[in-house]
């Protein structure tokens, strides 16, 4: 499944439903500015590109997941599992809780990390 634009109506029917079990999602490009995932499983989700932008993604498990090219500008991430996450050339302007233990992303790249 591939979405490129989330809306309220798909995050009622699937985050809710699911209790936030997005495993292996493909959220490619996906609109989820201040999107509440707060303790979501993402493990092996790729969202490439994505906008999450003000997303709450406190104690959500990324483990794994793809994130190359994300904006994650402002994004709260206290206590998220971001081991072997792929942020290359993500934006982390103001991101709160940002740790990366095992991640692979590319230095030359990455531009506003505010640990």
């Amino acid at each position: 499944m591939f979405y490129s634009n989330i809306s309220y109506q798909f995050y009622k029917k699937v985050f809710r439903k699911n209790g936030k079990r997005l495993v292996r999602a493909q959220l490619a490009s996906a609109n989820l500015t201040r999107v509440k995932l707060r303790g979501a499983n993402l493990r092996g989700a790729n969202l490439n590109s994505a906008n999450l932008t003000g997303a709450d993604l406190r104690r959500a498990n990324l483990r794994g997941a793809k994130l190359k090219r994300a904006n994650l500008t402002g994004a709260n991430l206290n206590g998220a599992n971001l081991r072997g996450v792929d942020f290359t050339g993500a934006i982390f302007n103001d991101a709160k809780g940002v740790v990366f233990p095992t991640t692979q992303f590319n230095l030359h790249r990455r531009r506003g990390l505010n640990n």
